[in-house]
C-alpha cells in the first residue's frame, strides 16, 4: 500500500462524517484474504483512529471470530448482499463510476457444488468478482455492528442505542 493510500484512509477514518453518531467510534472493514493481509499488518501500523475489523473470506459454511479477526464464509456475503438488495436496503446508483462493472459481476455470479458444498464465484474462469466481494463485505460490517430496528425501514442503531444514519 502506498503511503498516500494508508494516509487517506486515516484521514477518512478520523473525519467527523464517517463517525457512528452514537459512539463517535470509527470501524473500518479490510479483506485480510491471501494479498489482503500485508494491507491489514500496515493499517495496523498506522495506528489510525478507528477499530480495524480484518475479515478473511473463506469457502467454508461458519463465521467465526479470532482474536480480533473475522472469518467469513463468501457465501454468506453473497447471500447478505442478494437480501440486501430484494428488501431494498441497497441501491446500486446508476451512472457511477463502477456500477455498471459491479452489475456485470453480480449477474456473473454462479454458485457451484463441490461435493456438498457450495461454491460461489465468478461463472468464468478469468472473471472478475472483486466489486461484489468489496459492496457485500461493506453490508456484512453495517449487519454486523448495527442492529435494525424492527419495522423502521431505512434505518439502523448502534447495539449501544443512538440512530446511525
Amino acid at each position: 500500500m502506498r503511503l498516500e493510500g494508508r494516509n487517506a484512509v486515516y484521514a477518512v477514518t478520523s473525519s467527523p462524517p464517517t463517525s457512528n453518531v452514537s459512539s463517535g467510534r470509527h470501524q473500518l472493514l479490510a479483506d485480510a484474504t491471501g494479498v489482503g493481509r500485508p494491507v491489514v499488518e500496515l493499517l495496523k501500523q498506522a495506528r489510525m483512529k478507528c477499530e480495524l475489523w480484518p475479515v478473511t473470506i473463506t469457502g467454508g459454511d461458519t463465521e467465526r471470530q479470532e482474536g480480533g479477526s473475522f472469518r467469513v464464509p463468501k457465501g454468506d456475503l453473497i447471500i447478505g448482499l442478494q437480501v440486501n438488495l430484494s428488501a431494498g436496503e441497497l441501491e446500486i446508483a446508476s451512472g457511477t463510476e463502477w456500477s455498471a462493472t459491479l452489475l456485470k459481476e453480480m449477474a456473473a455470479m454462479k454458485v457451484r457444488m463441490r461435493g456438498s458444498r457450495e461454491q460461489f464465484g465468478a461463472s468464468q474462469v478469468g472473471e472478475h468478482d472483486d466489486l461484489v466481494q468489496a459492496v457485500s463485505l461493506a453490508c456484512w460490517g453495517v449487519r454486523k455492528m448495527h442492529r435494525r430496528v424492527a419495522g423502521d425501514v431505512g434505518h439502523w442503531v448502534r447495539d449501544g442505542g443512538g440512530a446511525l444514519f
